[in-house]
């Protein structure tokens, strides 16, 4: 499987910067809820990323963003040769109280 430089932990942290990043545009819309992102991990490259749900939405948008830019990966292997990795990422809002 593909793996980001750090492990889980690094990547939901990169994830959250840069929702914290774009908070005011998040938060201006009162958008709340989970996009979906799916993308594929080619060569250690984040490509064909979109939103499977909530297309349309400024979560969404930012949501694709996040991901596009991310850092290169470690990309998956089988039989010692460098494969895809299909990934699904949820991003949350919630409401804050």
């Amino acid at each position: 499987e593909a793996s980001f430089s750090g492990g889980d932990a690094a990547w939901t942290n990169y994830v959250a910067t840069g929702l914290q990043k774009n908070a005011d545009d998040i938060f201006h819309g009162n958008l709340y809820g989970t996009c979906v992102v799916k993308f594929i991990i080619k060569e250690g490259h984040v490509t064909q990323v979109e939103a499977t749900n909530l297309r349309g939405t400024k979560l969404a948008e930012i949501s694709v963003k996040i991901i596009k830019n991310s850092p290169i990966w470690h990309p998956a292997s089988q039989y010692g040769r460098k494969v895809n990795a299909y990934r699904l990422q949820p991003v949350t809002i919630e409401k804050p109280d």
